[in-house]
């Protein structure tokens, strides 16, 4: 019963496609499918980081201007519980293995993607949007304009 495409956003270097309506409970990352939105990008990292792949900065400005009008369109602080890469959440980036050791299973969106900084910038764009001071904290201010604009 899932749609053909597991995300609900592609972003590449030219396009950000729109791949399945947002309302649309997608496989991308069971059992938070049925509350999230879940963006991929054109990257194709591997469990050996060795290979040093490069996201091409094009492809990671449109990822920040996607998951961006995100946040504001869901009125959501772009924060760490809520910006989140799949190689972070447990049972699905990491897991318990039988012997009880933490195992990474998923690195999506790549272990060359510093996601604390990708939340940050997410953070900045949003704060310049909404006319804050931009610093990237989501401080008192920052908590406060998407508290009145969940309001609207």
């Amino acid at each position: 019963g899932f749609p053909i495409c597991g995300y609900h956003y592609y972003v590449t270097e030219p396009s950000v496609y729109h791949m399945v309506g947002e309302n649309a409970v997608t496989y991308h990352c069971a059992p938070y499918n049925t509350q999230s939105v879940g963006f991929s990008i054109d990257y194709f990292p591997s469990r050996d980081e060795a290979l040093n792949i490069k996201v091409h900065p094009a492809v990671y400005e449109n990822a920040i201007r996607t998951a961006t009008m995100l946040f504001l369109k869901f009125k959501v602080l772009p924060v760490e519980d809520s910006l989140v890469g799949h190689r972070e959440l447990f049972g699905t980036g990491w897991f318990k293995s039988k012997t009880g050791d933490h195992v990474l299973r998923k690195t999506c969106p790549g272990l060359a993607i510093n996601l604390s900084l990708f939340r940050y910038e997410v953070a900045r764009r949003c704060q310049g949007i909404l006319g804050l001071t931009v610093d990237g904290i989501i401080g008192p201010k920052t908590r406060e304009a998407f508290s009145k604009l969940a309001r609207i």
